[in-house]
């Protein structure tokens, strides 16, 4: 019997990595009181990992997880975790809670849909932080999909994030439309789909559409070494 290698490198495999991270992914005590009986931790894809390349990044998963379920792009179920599960973590983890909410100040924003003007917070984001954990994501879903470590460079870029510079948005909002037009006729995978769906599209390069929460939208570009 052959002994499994890591998604990420040449090591033995010691454990599984969850691709996303399974602390994404709710609880039944971290629903609305009406959705206590629905299971959202089903079917979770996984992959062969070492120690390095899996207990090393929980940090990281941890920040891209409160960042997601607080994105004012996410579905129910995410903002449903920002009032529970995102506070036992930043209530537990002080380290964690000054990294999130660091620098951060209330701004007004307006819906360029609605118009409608709101208040919400503004985040001063550690994306290498979030890019770093997106990345890894897209290698365990790519070694899920094609069952091969992707040997190459991966660029994440995260739409559900914005800036104060209105032309930074307006180019992730320009780049979102055009992902959107690629993927629009591909069906999207993942058994919770509330939570977590994804697409690849393979034609003349990889890409990976990844939907986290119904809204809050992040694509990987796989160029092969």
């Amino acid at each position: 019997m052959s002994t499994k290698t890591c998604y990420m490198c040449e090591a033995n495999a010691t454990s599984v990595e969850h691709a996303p991270p399974r602390c994404l992914f709710p609880v039944a005590k971290d629903l609305a009181i009406e959705d206590k009986s629905l299971n959202f931790r089903k079917q979770l894809i996984t992959v062969p990992s070492c120690d390095e390349h899996n207990g090393e990044k929980s940090e990281d998963d941890e920040y891209l997880f409160c960042l997601l379920a607080a994105s004012i792009l996410s579905g129910p179920n995410g903002q449903q975790q920002a009032k529970t599960k995102i506070q036992r973590i930043l209530d537990s983890k002080p380290k964690l809670k000054n990294a999130f909410l660091e620098n951060s100040k209330i701004v007004h924003v307006q819906d360029s849909h609605t118009k409608e003007t709101f208040q919400t917070l503004a985040l001063n984001i550690q994306r290498d932080r979030v890019e770093s954990s997106l990345e890894l994501c897209a290698r365990a879903l790519y070694f899920n999909e094609f069952k091969e470590k992707f040997v190459g460079e991966i660029l994440v870029i995260p739409l559900f994030l914005s800036d104060l510079d209105p032309k930074f948005n307006e180019s992730v909002e320009s780049l979102h439309n055009n992902t959107q037009e690629i993927f629009s006729a591909i069906t999207p995978k993942g058994d919770n789909p509330t939570i977590f769906t994804y697409k690849f599209n393979n034609v003349d390069k990889v890409l990976l559409e990844m939907t986290f929460y119904e809204g809050a939208k992040a694509v990987a570009i796989f160029n092969k070494t």
